[in-house]
């Protein structure tokens, strides 16, 4: 059996040495998991049900778990430590890290993350996942997943949703919330408390932290990415879906819970990380 230390998180078979392009402390990559119930219609933007950013070359840790829908599974990508995601039967963990290759849209895990990365695994186009059984997935860069943001989302509230399971919050460097702008996004459960994230400016903090770097503490809290830029305070979180708009409640630093109500398709100015706009949507 392979130990950990040299399995794909994907279980690609593929196994060579790469060069890889160099890659700022805030690149990202994204993991977009599909329901394998419509393998047949391959890795669509109309398929997905789950998506995550991975920092490049930083090493993850993802607990696999199966059941009996992709969706479901999903739980444990978003969040491992959520009462969703222990209630489910675990298949292993996973660690790596993930690199873009030199020729544009080809993608490695590199299971053992080391500077020279000689152990790395190409990443198949719309692939199988052992992880996650239920699944198929594939990976985009941050501007090809904001190309495809608009029909991988939902944001009428009276469509049925493909994973009614988690909120995503998405951010933008203009007040528009464009596209062109996307800056990155971090999946919720439902009404899950106890998510934590370290931010900047909730007091009137710092405003030379840009949007783009301040990424790094919202895809990767614990991250060294994050921490070399000394976050101020830290945020609990918890996004709860009603009829006609979704309610988000923070607290800053174990404060009094602060709660609004945001409209499906509101662009709204970012206490958090300056710069920023976000919006909240599900798919």
């Amino acid at each position: 059996m392979i130990s950990l230390a040299y399995k794909s998180i994907f279980a690609i078979l593929l196994c060579r040495s790469v060069s890889v392009a160099a890659a700022s402390s805030v690149e990202s990559l994204y993991v977009l998991y599909h329901d394998e119930a419509q393998e047949s219609q391959g890795c669509q933007a109309q398929t997905v049900v789950g998506m995550r950013a991975l920092l490049v070359d930083q090493t993850y840790s993802i607990i696999g778990a199966q059941s009996s829908s992709c969706a479901e599974e999903m739980s444990c990508f978003v969040s491992s430590s959520s009462d969703a995601c222990q209630s489910l039967s675990k298949t292993y963990e996973a660690y790596g890290a993930l690199v873009p290759g030199t020729e544009e849209g080809t993608y490695f895990n590199c299971a053992n993350a080391s500077p020279s990365f000689s152990r790395c695994y190409e990443i198949d186009k719309c692939g199988g996942s052992s992880l996650y059984p239920s699944c198929t997935f594939d990976v985009l860069s941050s501007s090809g997943l904001a190309e495809n943001l608009d029909s991988i989302l939902s944001d009428d509230e009276a469509v049925e949703k493909r994973n009614d399971n988690v909120v995503y919050s998405l951010y933008y460097t203009d007040d528009q919330c464009s596209a062109a702008s996307f800056a990155g996004l971090r999946g919720f459960l439902v009404d899950e408390s106890g998510t934590q994230l370290p931010t900047f400016n909730a007091n009137g903090g710092d405003d030379a932290i840009m949007c783009e770097d301040a990424m790094a503490c919202l895809l990767e809290p614990e991250g060294s990415a994050c921490s070399s830029l000394n976050p101020q305070s830290v945020a609990e979180i918890t996004v709860g879906v009603e009829d006609s708009f979704f309610r988000l409640c923070v607290s800053y630093d174990a404060a009094e819970e602060q709660c609004e109500n945001i409209q499906h398709n509101s662009c709204i100015e970012s206490p958090a990380y300056p710069g920023c706009y976000f919006r909240l949507a599900m798919i």
